[in-house]
């Protein structure tokens, strides 16, 4: 085996390493974007259906899904915009999804929420942004998650997961996550997005092909059916989840 045939099969091998860094970058340079490329981001707080959204648009064949590729706690990506131009210009189709801490925080470098929607949008991303309305409900979804450590599941379960909360941290989420929600609504205020709402397009499996078909059309797709593996985490009132209910009742009744 000739040196110069070595050095390119393993340079093969790296450009070919879908979620490789380096592979990202290199990809960045050498392929060229275009128009019929399919680059879509979710942008969401926790718990607020992103990753059921995109598992949605992903059962299209429209799509290949790559989850939270910038949720790096352990490694940082030093390129965010290079390393997501790399991998969508390689894939074609390319849907990831988002939250803001994702961008700000487990950084040496902050990346400016703005400024990263941005830069999507002018590169021509499709944006779509989850609403999730009931705080109260997204932060005990939140804290149960936490709890058990499941954050997603794939089978119903008959058992209601039980706990106490701690009533006056819960109250701070709940306020954290009303504060977010507006921070959001300017980090998007100069690009263009679809919003999808939790409660309204989501939550109930029902609406699930009303709302990829409404996405869909938004991209310039045409319909094609739509499937998840993905099951309700919690499915069981407050009331059977919570031990000390009475006193998270008092606690969040004016929220």
């Amino acid at each position: 085996m000739s040196i110069q045939y070595y050095i390119q099969s393993q340079l093969a091998k790296i450009l070919h390493l879908h979620n490789s860094e380096f592979g990202a970058y290199i990809n960045h340079f050498r392929l060229k974007d275009s128009p019929d490329k399919r680059k879509v981001v979710i942008f969401s707080q926790t718990r607020s259906g992103s990753t059921l959204l995109e598992n949605l648009l992903g059962s299209t064949g429209y799509f290949d899904p790559h989850g939270e590729l910038l949720n790096k706690q352990e490694k940082e990506i030093k390129f965010p915009h290079m390393y997501l131009s790399g991998l969508s210009k390689y894939s074609g189709k390319f849907i990831f999804h988002v939250k803001t801490w994702h961008l700000c925080n487990f950084r040496k470098k902050p990346v400016d929420p703005k400024m990263f929607f941005e830069r999507l949008h002018k590169k021509g991303w499709k944006i779509i942004y989850i609403d999730r309305h009931n705080k109260i409900n997204q932060a005990l979804s939140s804290t149960i998650a936490d709890k058990r450590r499941i954050w997603h599941i794939t089978e119903k379960e008959d058992v209601p997961f039980r706990l106490n909360i701690d009533c006056h941290h819960f109250v701070k989420q709940v306020k954290k996550r009303e504060i977010e929600r507006k921070k959001e609504k300017e980090i998007l205020s100069n690009v263009e997005y679809i919003e999808v709402n939790y409660e309204r397009d989501l939550e109930n499996v029902k609406n699930h092909q009303t709302t990829v078909n409404r996405i869909l059309e938004y991209l310039g797709l045409e319909s094609r059916p739509a499937t998840t593996k993905y099951k309700k985490v919690n499915r069981y009132s407050t009331k059977d989840i919570v031990l000390n209910y009475s006193e998270f009742k008092d606690a969040t009744k004016k929220l």
